[in-house]
């Protein structure tokens, strides 16, 4: 999951609104990693549509969303891993 919270912060971070099909990547999957991106707070404006059995996420909205200084560090910490 690690590489995909990458892909979306890195996405942010250049004004894009990330979707799991821009991704390539299952619909949980992409829910899980924005969650976890908005309870980390790796970024902000992040918000969700939830509903049915479970409460369970339906749309996750990344529009407007920023970069923390902690969304930041992630990114580097990340590149510096692949770097070395």
């Amino acid at each position: 999951m690690e590489l995909l919270v990458y892909k979306i912060l890195k996405e942010i971070e250049q004004g894009k609104a990330s979707t799991f099909s821009s991704l390539g990547v299952e619909k949980s999957d992409f829910f899980k990693a924005v969650e976890y991106i908005k309870e980390e707070q790796l970024a902000t404006n992040i918000a969700f549509s939830r509903g049915g059995q479970g409460n369970r996420i339906l749309i996750a909205y990344t529009n407007n969303s920023k970069l923390t200084e902690k969304g930041r560090k992630f990114i580097k910490s990340f590149e510096d891993k692949l770097n070395s």
